[in-house]
């Protein structure tokens, strides 16, 4: 949520409303008991490829740029699969 925010986007969030938002931290304690259960995860970049799929953002590139831009730390190899997904 943190660079949600950094990135101008977290008024998405409300818009996810099927979909719990816990701590980083929290998380990685809770994501295996979460995929034994069959419940889905989804994260800051999961948010923004599925605010372009139900048309609430038009540019998701420009948000996943933002990401990089204020620190977020993910691989070259995410990242671009990102990009690739973000342009479908």
């Amino acid at each position: 949520m943190i660079f949600l925010a950094k990135i101008d986007l977290i008024n998405v969030l409300p818009q996810f409303n099927e979909y719990l938002r816990i701590p980083y931290g929290v998380y990685q304690e809770i994501k295996g008991q979460a995929a034994s259960l069959g419940i889905g995860v989804i994260g800051t970049i999961g948010v923004i490829l599925m605010a372009k799929k139900r048309g609430y953002i038009e540019k998701p590139v420009v948000y996943l740029k933002k990401l990089k831009e204020t620190g977020f730390r993910i691989s070259d190899d995410l990242y671009q699969h990102a990009i690739r997904l973000a342009g479908k």
